[in-house]
């Protein structure tokens, strides 16, 4: 079925649910106040939420914090428990309102959050992008402007290079060109000296020619390697200038470029040192070949050496202008290729950074995209699975009850009755409509005949109902019933039907599945109510024969199935002596039939909350189940629980059977003196459940400790006995409620006792005014015969008497010499009831320790045998009074032991307070013991007096205060009278 079921209840009736869940391997948990934080139903559940403080609508009525706890542990099903609201169709609705805000509110969360997410990946991908784009940019700013510098500092450095190399080249062509004018015209003078001056100077003239030719070559030697220096710097400048711009790629280039550039100015130095050497040598040879022939051809020599020496001035002239203009224009080419190397080199590596920035940046982009694109997905994703999760959560609880059609028709008393009309159910007679004011009730009433019930419509547990013999009773009910209608549900509809006189009140347990099966599972009997509310249940009824039975069954199952019934419930009736039935309600909530229990939540409540989609819900009752239980063999909540899983139901009509005989009996903490039972609240000091019995169940959610209080119902228990037949049944009930130990609150066993052993009840003689009519004067308690008085003088004589000899082994250290005597015979006189009875107790040897202890009792000249073991610490004692078996609760005892004197007497008075029940009546008892006695004392020089006059002496007596204690009474010698005996026998 269910692995974890949440019990929306307390008490007696979430225990009884938990136990069923315990049978079928299903987890439970339950909810609780803070003040029921140890109660144990929350001990009994494997898990437990606290839903609020004590009052009801702070914590069983908070449906939200029962809707968190639903949601918090996963519960798959709720078991609402019972509750009047569960009735209420407006209420419902108005929860199914709550329910859609809820939901909408959620979902408005849930949206508000993905938008949230959404926004922030946005903006964290806008973010990036931004910072992408603003780089890229800076980029492409930076490649630009870098490109710029470097084109500039280029175009920079090609001008000053171009500047220096055309000013070196210009600077070569100006000093040949002087060299060469001037060499001209020193040959020139030369020639024209040597014509005139042939002969006189010749020597002088050749010796300065040579030296001038010398000077010249050297000029020109200085000259070309002025040249080659000049062409060497400014490789080595571009060198350097290359290698400050470009890349090591760019520096080998360079480097390489500046090698051959070195290499043919070194070639170029080498042929102008080649050729000033040649020429030098030829001016000595020429010197020495003129001063040979100095005579007949010096002036074809000078001129052919002049033509010789003018060709080679203009030959190296040309040459050294040729290879400056040559060399100027490689430099100008090496730095144009240079610069063009440079600038492709720098472009290619700019264009490469750029493109790898870019596609860096591109890949941050399209990733951090990515990485949005994927989270705004998981992020709807997200919200649509929590969505569904939540849907399907909300889906997947089951409420244990019911549905909304079945809720709403049958809480509603006027809808009710017309749907068994149409069913074709017995109704009452009565108006179907809503009385609208106290004339028109009491025009109906008149119609209908009185006497008439005026009941509210969306009433339960006996809240709103009036009986109304005539007008004036039936105006002041209509007001009444609908303030109160009002005040307890909401709603202040009134119905007003046929009042049946002295009717029986019996109902029938039906169970339908959602398959359309539907079964009666026999009746109950609950005529014994108490202001409309029931006490003792029994099932089946003593006053239905087979063929009503049958007929009663079918139209409950034919009203179950009208509304579509899937679940356990119950169909009530009114009975009338010739067996004549109609329709009072059907109960679709776990009830608990008071006015002043808690109302937890209920199925209207729980299943608009939780399943907004389905039918609804409604609640089933189950207070008097267990006698349904008893006499057909079925767990009934299990049924509940298959039914809500959607299971069809495993039994048949002809399935069910009629076994034996069952009685219930609601214990509350109330005063049944008072309006059979009002409210009693304490803690329970004492708590002992009478399940040692055979045939004996209890249901109940309380333990030793446990507080009644005013928040919530006074019930502690439901006392159910099984028999094989009915007399066997109360017989049982009869021992259970002896037997049943409640102290520290009062409570209602001694009505429930007085009821199932009352000869009406047990002839079968019963009705709905069972309790009005049985106690008019209200209840009493229990009337003693003169036998049960005689058996309690008895009992409580015997038990006086094993407290004495029971005393007798804590006594071992007197204060004073004392004669111990062996005393078999007590005699006593009691106090019951305002009436003195002389009882005389023999213990006939028997001493305290004997396991079984027996006595005869002499009470008013009546002798009787009393035996039992005389557990003094039980709160329970067995007690056999000449054969009957009694069993007693000695709920007080106070002993009171007083010393008293009074002239020429000496009586010692024993008294003891007791306070027995028995039968399930009260009955205080004052026990007194008088004999005549002695006591040794050392001096007998003064009186006694009472010992109200002297306080207890614990400590050991000084010579001053000498004397010793009996109980808590001290004898001092200084109150002891001058005629006192020297010698008092005290017996023990």
């Amino acid at each position: 079925t269910f692995d974890k079921i949440l019990i929306a209840n307390r008490g007696e009736i979430a225990c009884r649910v938990i136990k069923t869940c315990k049978k079928m391997g299903i987890k439970t948990v339950a909810i609780h106040s803070d003040v029921d934080a140890s109660s144990v139903h929350v001990k009994m559940a494997d898990e437990a939420v606290c839903v609020g403080p004590a009052p009801t609508s702070k914590s069983y009525l908070n449906m939200d914090a029962i809707m968190e706890a639903i949601r918090k542990t996963r519960a798959q099903a709720v078991h609402p428990g019972y509750g009047f609201l569960s009735e209420n169709k407006e209420f419902a609705r108005s929860l199914l309102v709550s329910i859609a805000v809820i939901t909408s509110v959620m979902a408005i969360d849930l949206v508000n959050v993905s938008i949230a997410v959404i926004a922030s990946v946005m903006a964290i991908v806008l973010v990036t992008v931004s910072i992408a784009v603003i780089a890229s940019v800076m980029v492409i700013v930076l490649v630009t402007v870098s490109i710029a510098v470097i084109a500039s500092v280029l175009v920079i450095v090609l001008v000053n290079v171009s500047i220096a190399v055309i000013t070196s080249v210009m600077i070569v062509v100006l000093v040949n060109v002087s060299i060469a004018v001037i060499t001209s015209v020193m040959i020139v003078v030369l020639v024209t000296v040597s014509i005139h001056v042939i002969t006189s100077v010749m020597v002088d003239v050749l010796v300065t020619v040579s030296i001038a030719l010398i000077t010249s070559v050297m000029v020109i030697v200085l000259v070309t390697v002025s040249i080659g220096v000049v062409a060497c710097v400014m490789v080595a400048v571009l060198v350097n200038v290359s290698i400050a711009l470009i890349t090591s790629v760019l520096v080998i280039v360079l480097v390489n470029v500046s090698i051959a550039v070195i290499s043919s100015v070194m070639v170029l130095v080498l042929v102008n040192v080649s050729i000033a050497l040649i020429t030098s040598v030829l001016v000595i040879v020429l010197v020495n070949v003129s001063i040979a022939v100095i005579t007949s051809v010096l002036v074809i020599v000078l001129v052919n050496v002049s033509i010789a020496v003018i060709s080679s001035v203009m030959v190296l002239v040309l040459v050294n202008v040729s290879i400056a203009l040559i060399t100027s224009v490689m430099v100008v080419v090496l730095v144009n290729v240079s610069i063009a190397l440079i600038t492709s080199v720098m472009v290619l590596v700019l264009v490469n950074v750029s493109i790898a920035l870019i596609t860096s940046v591109l890949v941050i982009v399209l990733v951090n995209v990515s990485i949005a694109l994927i989270t705004s997905v998981l992020v709807i994703v997200l919200v649509n699975v929590s969505i569904a999760v939540i849907t399907s959560a909300a889906a997947d609880v089951t409420f244990i009850g019911p549905d909304t059609h079945a809720i709403q028709a049958m809480g509603d008393k006027i809808e009710s009755k017309l749907l068994a009309k149409r069913a074709k159910v017995n109704t009452i007679p009565g108006f179907d409509g809503v009385v609208k004011d106290a004339d028109e009730a009491v025009r109906i009433a008149r119609e209908i005949g009185y006497p008439v019930m005026i009941k509210a419509s969306a009433g339960g547990g006996g809240k709103g109902m009036r009986i109304a013999w005539d007008d004036e009773e039936t105006r002041d009910g209509f007001r009444f019933s609908s303030q109160e209608a009002a005040s307890s549900f909401g709603d202040d509809r009134l119905l007003i039907e046929k009042f049946i006189d002295n009717p029986r009140h019996i109902e029938i347990q039906v169970l339908g599945d959602k398959h359309g099966n539907a079964l009666w599972l026999n009746e109950r009997e609950c005529s014994i109510q108490r202001r409309n509310q029931k006490v003792v249940e029994e099932a089946p009824s003593i006053f239905l024969d087979q063929e009503t039975r049958r007929a009663m069954g079918e139209q409950a199952v034919a009203l179950a199935k009208a509304v579509q019934y899937s679940s356990a419930g119950t169909v009530e009736f009114l009975v009338d002596s010739q067996k004549n039935f109609y329709f009072l309600e059907m109960n679709t909530r776990l009830q608990d039939g008071t006015s002043s229990g808690v109302a937890p939540v209920h199925a209207m409540q729980c299943h608009e909350r939780l399943f907004p989609h389905s039918a609804g819900v409604g609640c089933v009752e189950l207070v008097e189940h267990p006698v349904t239980e008893c006499i057909t063999g079925l767990d009934l909540v299990q049924e509940m629980i298959r039914v809500a899983k959607g299971y069809p139901l495993r039994h048949k009509q002809a399935d069910i059977p009629l076994s034996g005989w069952a009685v219930e009996c609601r214990v509350y903490a109330e005063d049944p003196y008072k309006s059979f039972g009002l409210p009693s609240i304490g803690r329970l000091s004492q708590y002992q459940e009478p399940i040692h019995l055979p045939g004996v169940r209890v249901d109940s959610g309380i333990q030793p400790g446990s507080d009644i209080s005013i928040y919530y119902d006074p019930m502690i228990s439901k006392l159910i006995t099984y028999g094989s037949d009915r007399a066997e049944a109360l017989k049982r009930m009869e021992d259970a409620l002896d037997n049943y130990v409640i102290r520290g609150v009062t409570h209602n066993i001694p009505l429930l006792r007085e009821v199932i052993v009352n000869t009406r009840f047990v002839k079968g003689d019963i009705s709905t005014k069972f309790l009005s009519d049985v106690y008019p004067d209200g209840f009493k308690g229990h009337i003693l015969t003169q036998n049960e008085r005689n058996q309690l003088l008895a009992i409580a004589s015997s038990l006086f008497v094993a407290s004495q000899l029971r005393a007798r082994h804590f006594q071992e250290h007197s204060r004073v010499p004392v004669v111990k005597a062996d005393v078999t015979k007590w005699e006593l006189s009691i106090k019951l009831q305002d009436a003195e009875h002389s009882v005389v107790a023999s213990s006939n040897g028997s001493t305290f320790v004997s396991d079984l202890m027996s006595q005869q009792v002499e009470v008013d000249g009546s002798k009787l045998n009393v035996t039992s073991t005389w557990n003094l610490a039980s709160p329970l004692l067995s007690v056999s009074v000449d054969g009957m078996q009694r069993t007693v609760q000695p709920l007080l005892k106070v002993m009171l032991r007083m010393l008293a004197w009074e002239p020429q007497l000496e009586e010692l008075l024993h008294t003891c307070a007791l306070t027995s029940k028995l039968r399930g009546a009260s009955s205080k008892l004052q026990l007194k013991r008088h004999w005549r006695c002695g006591i040794v004392i050392e001096s007998p020089q003064e009186q006694l007096r009472p010992a109200s006059e002297c306080l207890s002496c614990r400590e050991p007596c000084s010579e001053s205060h000498k004397g010793a204690s009996v109980g808590n009474t001290c004898l001092r010698k200084d109150i002891l009278r001058d005629d006192t005996p020297k010698q008092m026998k005290v017996p023990m």
